[in-house]
């Protein structure tokens, strides 16, 4: 008995030193987030998806970036870009904290850096669903319906159930039928 408490503990520790985007939890909740019935469900998976995104083997940047986080959600948009810089100085490979430089300059208008820090989210994790909507808002932000369109919709085949993305989605479709049944496309 102590030794299978002992393998146990081990395993567990090992998973949270991996965790972040390489986390072997996350394909089977990525699984069930798309065969999710419910939407209730669907919440629940991606939330559980959004704690492992925010851990880190190295917990000390895990904080860093949850100091980025709370200045980014204070408004302190210097302290934010600070911190996070930080940490992709320090982890160029946390997925997340690419990413939550992207909202960042998503919230202050800066679209192309937002974009180039979405694909590099991407490259690290390419099932982030958060990314790929916040692809969807700087195309909006640059006036690219197109382009939105696409990635909303690379988002929901991931998460079927995000509801922004869907409503998004389906208001970019509706625009463009409008559009090309008055002959304003071209």
């Amino acid at each position: 008995m102590r030794r299978l408490l002992t393998a146990t503990v081990l395993t567990l520790a090992a998973m949270a030193a991996a965790a972040d985007q390489t986390d072997p939890r996350l394909t089977p909740l990525f699984d069930r987030l798309k065969e999710a019935r419910e939407e209730e469900d669907a919440v629940g998976t991606a939330n559980e998806i959004w704690k492992i995104w925010f851990e880190y083997r190295d917990a000390g940047v895990a904080r860093l970036l949850q100091q980025a986080v709370a200045a980014k959600d204070a408004g302190d948009v210097d302290k934010a870009l600070e911190v996070v810089n930080r940490v992709i100085e320090i982890a160029p490979d946390f997925a997340e904290a690419w990413n939550q430089r992207a909202i960042i300059y998503y919230k202050v208008g800066y679209f192309d850096a937002s974009l180039a820090d979405v694909e590099e989210t991407l490259k690290l994790e390419p099932r982030h669903f958060g990314a790929l909507s916040g692809r969807g808002m700087c195309y909006l932000g640059l006036r690219d319906p197109d382009e939105a369109l696409s990635a909303f919709e690379e988002a929901l085949d991931v998460y079927p159930w995000l509801s922004t993305a869907r409503a998004y989605a389906d208001t970019l479709r509706q625009r463009m039928e409008i559009r090309r049944r008055n002959g304003l496309d071209g």
